[in-house]
């Protein structure tokens, strides 16, 4: 079983157990020895997943755990919520339209609603890599700068078609530019033959949540016909901001 394996078995535990369980007991619920659960335990530790009482020496779900309930149940309210703009900006425009949430770390396709067109573009994965994609250059481009810089570090901007921006600096650039338009074009960066743009959801408090876009054929989805769709994009990003309680404009 590799170490990742043993981790998870572990943080298992205690989803189906008491809240607080000692070493012993931890090693007799996953069948793995003591010396490797307490291995495992303090690197899950110092990770946050775990914590340690003193007195006892138990060990508890730590606060990174609850980061990540609270990530889950915000994508869920989001996606609730911005339902229905997705369903109007579908029929507005005869194209698909998607919302894309950013949970600090990636970009995900939570929902998209298909237009009624026989020629349609369907997607391949439900995780988008940001830095080529328009719903992902949209969340990008909104970033506090530390985020952004630490995206960078992190990821590689991997080459997925000859349209593709995998240098960092050219990105940077780039995303001032789509800050600046209030929106974020893929023009074949992802995938030949087809064309999207986005602009981003915020909340209450005014950070980036998400982003709102829609996606079909270059054949039929020009960039003229796009630029028309602009205001009417940004104009149901702005009302899903609003339900979420953002001020702005």
């Amino acid at each position: 079983m590799k170490a990742i394996e043993k981790a998870f078995e572990i943080l298992e535990v205690f989803l189906k157990h008491k809240s607080e369980i000692g070493i012993a007991e931890l090693s007799n619920l996953t069948g793995l020895n003591v010396s490797t659960v307490h291995r495992i335990a303090s690197t899950l530790i110092k990770k946050g997943y775990l914590r340690q009482t003193r007195k006892m020496g138990k060990y508890s779900l730590g606060l990174k755990i609850l980061e990540y309930s609270e990530i889950i149940r915000s994508n869920h309210h989001i996606r609730e919520v911005a339902r229905p703009f997705l369903e109007k900006l579908c029929r507005s425009v005869n194209e698909s339209a998607n919302l894309v949430i950013w949970d600090g770390y990636q970009v995900i396709r939570a929902e998209m609603i298909q237009s009624n067109h026989s020629l349609q573009v369907f997607p391949t994965s439900t995780l988008l890599p940001p830095h080529c994609t328009g719903a992902g250059k949209a969340i990008l481009a909104h970033l506090p700068k530390q985020e952004l810089e630490r995206f960078l570090r992190s990821n590689s901007l991997d080459s997925y078609t000859p349209n593709t921006i995998t240098d960092p600096d050219e990105l940077r650039k780039h995303l001032i530019a789509v800050k600046r338009e209030g929106v974020a074009f893929d023009e074949e960066e992802k995938e030949l033959g087809v064309r999207n743009v986005a602009a981003v959801i915020k909340d209450s408090d005014g950070n980036v949540v998400a982003a709102i876009g829609i996606v079909g054929p270059t054949i039929r989805l020009t960039r003229q016909k796009i630029r028309e769709f602009i205001p009417i994009i940004k104009s149901h990003a702005l009302e899903i901001s609003q339900a979420l309680g953002y001020e702005g404009k």
